[in-house]
């Protein structure tokens, strides 16, 4: 059996995650993952939990059979205190500012790509950043995360955007802006397996993201 491409890539981000709730499920001195009994309770959005999910589930089977995973997505704005109360024992996101209380490790970087449908109005050949602020926007995400990174990085450069549409849904965002003159980020690595995919296109404007840990 031969890796493919995708999972040789996604080696080094698994074997990071993976070794994050090691370092979790090892934090107590008797504790022991073989006879350990509950739920690890995990913030991640669909793009994380795709990447992650399988081999993190497998691992813990094999190294913890009686802990359970609880994975979801989480509003940002609570994920932190959550984490500082426990209610929530893991978390997989973009996060720029950490407080001393909280542990945090890089996992991967990742492109963005633009996206709109086939035969939009107001592109051609390529997107300009003017045309990129302009455009409505379909924001993925849950709760009220206040200005992305996104939005700061506009505002260096005098451009705001409109938020027209938020999402909590990764998987069915692609669907809607197949259907409208919406435009919507996506990692580069999220991949096309849906049909919907293939009637949208990605513009070539390309942004590296903040870390993802």
């Amino acid at each position: 059996m031969v890796p493919t491409e995708r999972a040789e890539t996604l080696e080094g981000p698994l074997r990071e995650a993976l070794e994050s709730l090691e370092g979790i499920l090892g934090a107590g001195e008797s504790f022991d993952p073989g006879t350990a009994e509950g739920t690890l309770r995990i913030a991640c959005e669909d793009f994380g939990t795709m990447l992650l999910a399988p081999g993190l589930f497998q691992r813990l089977r094999d190294r913890a059979p009686g802990l359970d995973l609880d994975i979801g997505a989480h509003p940002r704005e609570r994920v932190l205190a959550s984490l500082e109360d426990k209610s929530l024992d893991l978390a997989v996101g973009v996060y720029t500012e950490l407080p001393a209380s909280i542990r945090g490790r890089r996992l991967l970087h990742s492109d963005f790509v633009c996206v709109v449908r086939r035969g939009h109005p107001r592109i051609r050949k390529r997107l300009t950043l003017r045309q990129y602020a302009e455009l409505p926007h379909a924001l993925i995400g849950v709760g009220d995360p206040g200005p992305t990174f996104v939005d700061e990085a506009l505002a260096e450069h005098g451009l705001r955007r409109r938020v027209a549409l938020r999402i909590g849904h990764f998987l069915a965002a692609p669907l809607v802006v197949a259907e409208t003159d919406l435009c919507s980020r996506f990692r580069a690595s999220s991949g096309s397996g849906s049909p919907r995919w293939r009637r949208s296109r990605c513009t070539s404007r390309r942004c590296r993201s903040r870390p993802f840990r």
